[in-house]
């Protein structure tokens, strides 16, 4: 008894309680996260990034942050966003509307780097808090949008079994996202 007493609080610290990131601590949450991303894709330059103020008002998806990056010579070379999507929690979903309050969903963030042609440079899961689905933060998985153009649906992408919400609530908010960046 006592063990479990003592290995209670560690359990917060391992596996802390869902709660869900306001706006504005979703960009420092991931600050060092981005950074890696960014400086992985642009070995050895200077790359700055500038947040945007996007059109989205879609209530579904209020945490989508939209930045430009930058060259040292100042020449726009990407978007960059970092945005929330939805899977299933354990004991599956039924489907449907993917709205938390629809539906036995749990929020998960990721980035994606989009070309000045709109066409996808990287996709990565920043954070997926569930047990059930985790698989979509595969590199292989990931890869397969790479040079797809979502803003004409994307074509030829895989469904991981088992994590097939959350395969299609992020290819949804891929196709958004570009048609957010198509009509910026």
């Amino acid at each position: 008894m006592r063990l479990i007493l003592l290995l209670f609080p560690l359990t917060f610290v391992f596996f802390p309680p869902e709660s869900p990131l306001s706006r504005a601590q979703i960009i420092p949450y991931f600050e060092k996260k981005a950074k890696k991303i960014i400086k992985k894709e642009w070995k050895g330059q200077t790359i700055r990034k500038e947040e945007q103020m996007t059109k989205d008002t879609t209530p579904l998806f209020p945490d989508r942050h939209l930045f430009k990056l930058y060259n040292k010579e100042e020449q726009f070379i990407a978007y960059f966003i970092i945005s929330k999507s939805y899977g299933c929690r354990i004991g599956g979903c039924n489907g449907g509307d993917l709205h938390p309050a629809n539906g036995p969903y749990e929020a998960f963030y990721y980035s994606a780097i989009f070309n000045p042609d709109l066409t996808i440079r990287r996709v990565d899961i920043l954070d997926y808090p569930s047990e059930y689905g985790y698989e979509i933060g595969a590199k292989n998985w990931l890869r397969q949008f790479k040079g797809q153009k979502p803003c004409g649906g994307l074509k030829g992408i895989d469904i991981i079994s088992g994590a097939t919400v959350s395969c299609n609530s992020l290819s949804a908010d891929l196709v958004d996202v570009c048609w957010l960046l198509n009509g910026e």
